[in-house]
């Protein structure tokens, strides 16, 4: 029996979740809780976000993390986003920390990211990619 596949939700997803776009909860609706995930540098961009926005979406926010599988930056991921980012840097193209990290979570753990930002998640060698 072949295994399901998992996910790893990019920032950009839960932002449009909290902020209720009906596109973003119809993305994730239709996976099992089981198979999708976060990565902690989502946790704490969105965080961040939604707090210099507004600090009262803190409860939704935290209800939503409190639904989700949060996915720490492992050390092989950790090695991954570092190549990946010094290979982009040798040539001459650029991906913030924060994705690196996304980027590296998502491959070290055999996820697929769904995101919005496909042409620039592709810079990131042996990513799978959704768009939502």
């Amino acid at each position: 029996m072949a295994r399901a596949p998992l996910y790893l939700l990019d920032s950009d997803l839960i932002v449009g979740v909290l902020r209720g776009k009906l596109e973003a909860r119809a993305a994730p609706a239709s996976l099992k809780p089981a198979q999708i995930a976060i990565s902690v540098t989502t946790y704490i961009e969105v965080g961040v976000g939604e707090f210099v926005r507004d600090a009262r979406f803190h409860n939704t926010m935290q209800s939503l993390f409190a639904e989700l599988d949060i996915r720490p930056l492992s050390v092989l991921a950790a090695q991954l986003a570092a190549r990946q980012g010094g290979r982009l840097r040798r040539e001459n193209q650029q991906m913030g920390l924060g994705d690196l990290q996304i980027a590296a979570t998502a491959v070290s753990e055999g996820r697929t990211l769904l995101t919005r930002n496909l042409e620039h998640f592709a810079l990131f060698k042996g990513l799978k990619l959704e768009k939502w």
